[in-house]
């Protein structure tokens, strides 16, 4: 898959693009708003991405100025309690995980990549919808969400962490 935008090409990650992942990933500030506890060291960085190249659709964001990638979205099996509801039962959906190096947040360049995600779904039909899941303490993924029309669908609570879940349905438009 390869979807560009003005300033991104949103594309597959590929075993080259390792550095790139691990140089975002090993920010602290990042690591915080993600929760992430699991990567600590590049033996672990290098053992999370192996895993994500080889069971999710993981795309890099690379910049389109310079071909340096500095996030990604990934794309797991919906969130058991939307897939299971009789709103999305049968439905074909996928649950959104992203990530953008600290440098380059709040510039706008998540919700570029994620509204021609979504353009391009429009065009494809792949899926049905989206959820996308946030800590209460991540505010801009909630500001994020709001921007693209996502609306709150619950809030969970898993192993003593509250989430908001929030759904995004291919025939919202982004804002």
């Amino acid at each position: 898959m390869i979807i560009e935008t003005k300033r991104l090409i949103i594309r597959d990650y590929r075993e080259s693009d390792f550095e790139d992942y691990f140089n975002y990933m090993m920010d602290a500030e990042l690591q915080e708003l993600l929760g992430m506890t699991s990567i600590t060291d590049r033996a672990s960085a290098l053992d999370a991405f192996r895993w994500l190249l080889a069971n999710r659709l993981f795309l890099a964001l690379e910049l389109r100025t310079s071909e340096q990638v500095i996030g990604h979205i990934c794309l797991h099996p919906p969130f058991t309690p939307v897939a299971e509801s009789e709103e999305f039962f049968g439905k074909n959906g996928a649950s959104i995980s992203c990530a953008l190096s600290t440098a380059m947040q709040k510039q706008g360049y998540m919700a570029e990549a994620l509204a021609a995600l979504f353009d391009y779904n429009r065009q494809t039909g792949k899926w049905d919808y989206f959820d996308y899941e946030y800590e209460p303490a991540n505010l801009g993924s909630k500001r994020l969400q709001e921007k693209l029309g996502f609306r709150e669908w619950s809030v969970e609570t898993m192993d003593d962490i509250v989430l908001h879940v929030c759904v995004y349905e291919k025939t919202s438009d982004c804002q």
